[in-house]
């Protein structure tokens, strides 16, 4: 977490999230820093080809995107037998919404049991659902969610989710 000189957590002034995580292995907890770091390396004006996320991004998390076609809608809604098919993210698709993601990484804490990290909200609304779905790639239970909606200035919106 940022830290001041008294070794207290730093929140943002303005609008942030803080999504707490229970902790996984340190086999998944290193796959997904590496994915969280690269994200938070490149931004909308330095956003590399998809080329360079398919050569750098680990293969645990590539693989389990979805190869989705456009014949897969016609099955989603056309099937006779009504069998619901559950698409994940397309790949590309993915990318585009973490290239204009409003949200920076603020800070993050490794605890014994959870991972807790706190992310600055640059814009309304904000494109978290790309990372949700690294989560649920990695199957990273969110427990607990955060939401500040003003800056701390102003009179402040609060609220935690629970998840568990």
């Amino acid at each position: 977490m940022n830290k001041n000189e008294q070794g207290q957590s730093v929140l943002p002034d303005d609008t942030y999230q803080i999504l707490v995580l229970q902790r996984p292995n340190e086999a998944v907890l290193s796959d997904f820093w590496t994915v969280f770091e690269l994200i938070h390396t490149y931004h909308t004006d330095d956003w590399p080809e998809d080329a360079f996320w398919l050569r750098h991004l680990p293969f645990t998390l590539l693989s389990k995107f979805s190869s989705f076609y456009i014949e897969d809608l016609g099955f989603t809604y056309e099937n006779p037998h009504r069998v619901v098919l559950t698409v994940g993210w397309e790949f590309l698709s993915w990318l585009d919404a973490l290239k204009e993601r409003g949200w920076e990484w603020w800070s993050c804490e490794v605890g014994e049991t959870t991972v807790t990290l706190v992310l600055l909200i640059n814009d309304l609304p904000e494109r978290l659902d790309a990372l949700l779905e690294v989560l649920r790639l990695f199957n990273l239970q969110v427990i607990r969610h955060f939401v500040n909606y003003y800056p701390e200035r102003e009179i402040r919106h609060l609220n935690w989710y629970d998840y568990g």
